[in-house]
């Protein structure tokens, strides 16, 4: 009896098969599901935030992951599964780029929206939610510098702006407490471009290029170049991430191992290999779902997640000034339609024009 010429069903579906293999054969956009990861884990963003700003509490209210005992609660989820997925393409474009391409769709990706993001918050909703007048605002230093730092990826981005206090709740003063992960991030991308140069040119195998930064900042105190935020979960979830993709021949991509990452996270979750485990749960369920078989979406939908990232925090702050009663289920309904337009919007005027150059 003979095997089948072709691979069975449940393989084709995109089970049992290295993630070497899947990426080959599902490099391009309409073929994966990395769009729409990136879009879901935006929208997390925009519903998890509504608990801490709503600026009326609700009781019974609950972040549906931290009732499921996790670490994060469902914004700090979106930017783990962000940070996974930046960790398996960055470090994919810095191994097949040169390092002036590299930079240069870097740059083009992040800067252009950040730029007028900040120039948004300062010059736009800073005097008009200020205390100060129009003229005391704009005669302070603080708004330009909240521009500088930001547009330079200063290690620590300022939280608020001079006057500016939307609510009476713990963040009610910050303007857009999403940007903080942006420096981080962009330092990632330094750290990547650096593996990519050692695998390219010294022939340095990946694994051992990722594990001697490890070690490195082990030995070294590297937070002024990747700041220590929430014990490095971030860093870990981008290194795990490259880890994957320099692994990406020898790794499985199956639903079983999904599930036993799952169940060896919850058995462990209170010892001392629980943030490990949580760690490559989440980065390896991020990309076996990238690779499932594509979720169809219409061809109008481009990666407005960036904008909806940059957008949702200060429109909810906005909503929250504007409707003092307003709860999180409600801030959620008035917040996530508002963050899509402010991602589509990024996207076609801002993001989408720059990306042209590269």
């Amino acid at each position: 009896m003979t095997a089948p010429a072709h691979s069975p069903a449940w393989q084709e579906r995109g089970h049992s098969r290295s993630l070497g293999k899947l990426l080959d054969e599902r490099s391009r956009g309409s073929d994966n599901n990395f769009l729409a990861l990136r879009l879901l884990a935006a929208l997390a963003v925009v519903v998890g935030h509504s608990f801490p700003l709503a600026p009326t509490p609700c009781l019974g209210c609950k972040d549906i992951l931290r009732e499921a005992g996790s670490p994060v609660p469902l914004h700090g989820m979106g930017v783990l599964i962000f940070f996974a997925i930046s960790g398996f393409l960055i470090l994919r474009s810095a191994t097949q780029h040169r390092l002036i391409d590299f930079a240069r769709a870097r740059v083009l990706r992040i800067l252009p929206g950040l730029a007028i993001c900040a120039v948004v918050m300062a010059l736009v909703i800073g005097p008009l939610y200020s205390a100060y007048s129009f003229t005391e605002y704009l005669t302070r230093s603080e708004p330009y510098s909240y521009i500088f730092r930001i547009v330079t990826f200063a290690r620590y981005v300022p939280f608020g702006l001079p006057g500016v206090v939307f609510t009476a709740t713990a963040n009610g003063s910050t303007v857009n407490g999403s940007l903080w992960t942006i420096p981080l991030e962009v330092r990632l991308y330094v750290l990547a471009a650096l593996a990519g140069l050692s695998i390219r040119h010294l022939r340095i195998p990946g694994l051992v290029t990722i594990g001697i930064l490890t070690l490195l900042s082990g030995w070294t105190d590297l937070s002024f170049i990747v700041p220590n935020e929430d014990d490095y979960r971030l860093a870990w979830m981008f290194a795990i991430g490259a880890s994957m993709y320099t692994a990406r021949r020898w790794i499985p991509m199956h639903a079983l191992i999904c599930i036993g990452l799952i169940v060896s996270w919850r058995v462990c979750r209170e010892t001392a290999a629980g943030p490990a485990l949580f760690n490559v749960m989440v980065a390896y369920s991020t990309l076996y779902v990238a690779f499932l078989p594509a979720m169809r979406m219409p061809t109008y939908v481009k990666d407005y997640s960036y904008g909806i990232y940059l957008y949702a925090f200060p429109l909810q702050q906005v909503i929250s000034h504007m409707l003092p009663s307003i709860g999180p289920y409600g801030l959620m309904a008035l917040s996530l339609p508002l963050s899509c337009l402010a991602g589509v919007l990024s996207w076609k005027l801002i993001e989408e024009k720059a990306l042209r150059w590269k």
